[in-house]
């Protein structure tokens, strides 16, 4: 069901940026390619927990499908997911970003395409799910800040990066990494100054995984970076203390 939503959810998000197109009055053609600054940002985060095994497959198939699909220069999009513990990953524990957001071109978009077909299930699988950890993570790049945990992953798309398959270096030797390094103490800006609207899409194969010690971190994150922390009311409940 989460997959359809998926999909269903990035239709909703192409035919938001098309309405936008058709209702601004310099734009007289349908379909017209916006200017760079208005192009919508999407940042993916993948839970690649052990809960993805009986997943695996199918979200895999249709995150191909999806950037295969993508109408050419109307998306940036990149992919975010939680930390491993393979050889050369260090750091504090959450999220690295897997391929920084860059726009979707006909060239781009094959490449992300390939690096996802090419995911190992049991290589690319995460110790934990820290779901709080990585929404800050997804703040931090979005706000071109100091990592928390996207640093000093092997993984990361920074620059220079020969780690991973074939796929991710073609990704890496991409511009506009995520990081100018494997140790760099800042993202590089995602975002291009203007009018484009930024989204996350977390695509979840279980419950959160954080346990006190990451919620608290988070949250003090969270209230440093002036956000709310109040609790919502869920139901069925058990996290609403996850900011």
């Amino acid at each position: 069901m989460k997959l359809y939503f998926f999909k269903f959810l990035l239709a909703g998000i192409v035919l938001l940026a098309h309405l936008q197109a058709r209702s601004e009055d310099i734009d007289l053609f349908v379909g017209a390619t916006p200017n760079a600054a208005d192009v919508p940002n999407v940042l993916i985060v993948l839970d690649n927990t052990a809960n993805w095994n009986s997943a695996f497959v199918n979200e895999k198939a249709a995150l191909i499908s999806l950037f295969n699909g993508l109408p050419v220069d109307k998306f940036r999009v990149g992919l975010m997911m939680f930390s491993e513990t393979g050889g050369g990953d260090k750091g504090n524990d959450g999220a690295y970003v897997r391929a920084a957001i860059r726009l979707m071109n006909s060239t781009n978009r094959l490449k992300y395409a390939g690096l996802i077909a090419n995911l190992s299930q049991t290589d690319d699988k995460s110790n934990g799910g820290k779901i709080s950890k990585s929404m800050e993570e997804a703040f931090l790049y979005f706000s071109a800040g100091t990592p928390h945990s996207g640093n000093q992953k092997a993984k990361t798309d920074f620059t220079g990066n020969t780690n991973g398959t074939v796929f991710d270096m073609a990704v890496s030797a991409l511009p506009d990494n995520a990081l100018s390094s494997k140790n760099a103490i800042i993202y590089n800006n995602p975002v291009i100054p203007g009018c484009a609207r930024n989204y996350i899409i977390y695509i979840r194969n279980g419950a959160a995984q954080d346990n006190a010690s990451d919620v608290s971190q988070a949250t003090s994150a969270l209230t440093a970076a002036g956000g709310s922390t109040a609790t919502l009311p869920l139901n069925p409940g058990g996290s609403q203390d996850n900011v």
